[in-house]
């Protein structure tokens, strides 16, 4: 069972960061249309995001591609979750 341990936690782990990657780029687009200077909050936050996400996984994996396999299912995974909840409808984003 020990064994296991260190693979769930990659899973978590990238379920964690796609969280915080795609709810950072939500929130970032709800905040472009109010600002004068788009290009440059568009571009601080998806150099934050990135940065963060790639030193993530690169503490996550550790070495292992077993683990970095793991934690980037668990970021594609809550990717389709953000997507399926904060996704476009008819009168605008379901996350407001």
């Amino acid at each position: 069972m020990s064994n296991v341990l260190p693979y769930l936690w990659a899973a978590a782990a990238g379920f964690a960061l796609g969280l915080a990657f795609f709810g950072g780029l939500w929130w970032t687009v709800q905040r472009v249309s109010r600002r004068q200077d788009e290009a440059w909050l568009l571009s601080l936050s998806s150099l934050l995001r990135t940065v963060l996400l790639l030193a993530g996984f690169w503490w996550v994996a550790a070495g292992s591609p077993a683990r970095l396999g793991l934690c980037v299912a668990g970021w594609l995974i809550a990717r389709r979750i953000v997507v399926r909840r904060c996704g476009a409808t008819k009168g605008g984003t379901a996350c407001t």
